[in-house]
């Protein structure tokens, strides 16, 4: 069974964005109406709050927007789940890479955990190339990522995720 692994550090970056937009939106909220001195004072503070509200609003419906277009979950990867949603391994993809499993694994057991590779070169640069799918991002793209492993001397020694 797959587990949810981690959110992404750019998830995270856009949620910090939208917390303090939106802390910074209500303070300013708060100051305005803190302020009972004289009318004219009140409804310039409103005024300037509005200004400086409104362009913090629409930062947080993009970023909303922009979290909601980019995320997918993030799940431990299984072995037999991989070989049977080729389509889906993005979801397992990052595990794979971030845990570096896979850095030290000779060719072989590469291979055997991973199935047939989608491309290999051996003379050109010596990697091997998984299909993992398309990750949804903002921008349309045609061709399927790829879980890239770098092989040298027979072992498995950098892995990563490259978008085609």
């Amino acid at each position: 069974m797959m587990q949810i692994a981690m959110m992404t550090s750019y998830n995270l970056i856009i949620l910090v964005f939208i917390a303090l937009s939106s802390l910074l939106a209500y303070t300013i909220v708060l100051s305005i109406r803190g302020i009972r001195k004289s009318r004219n004072n009140k409804r310039v503070l409103w005024i300037l709050g509005l200004i400086t509200l409104v362009p913090f609003a629409l930062a947080d419906v993009f970023a909303w927007f922009i979290l909601f277009l980019s995320y997918y979950p993030h799940y431990s990867f299984d072995k037999i789940d991989w070989s049977s949603n080729v389509e889906q391994r993005y979801k397992m993809a990052d595990d794979l890479v971030d845990s570096q499993r896979l850095i030290g694994l000779t060719r072989a057991q590469a291979i055997d955990l991973l199935g047939k590779p989608y491309r290999e070169w051996d003379n050109i640069d010596h990697t091997i190339r998984y299909d993992i799918g398309d990750r949804p991002t903002i921008v349309m793209d045609l061709d399927p990522d790829e879980l890239v492993l770098e092989v040298k001397d027979g072992k498995v020694v950098k892995s990563y995720l490259h978008e085609t």
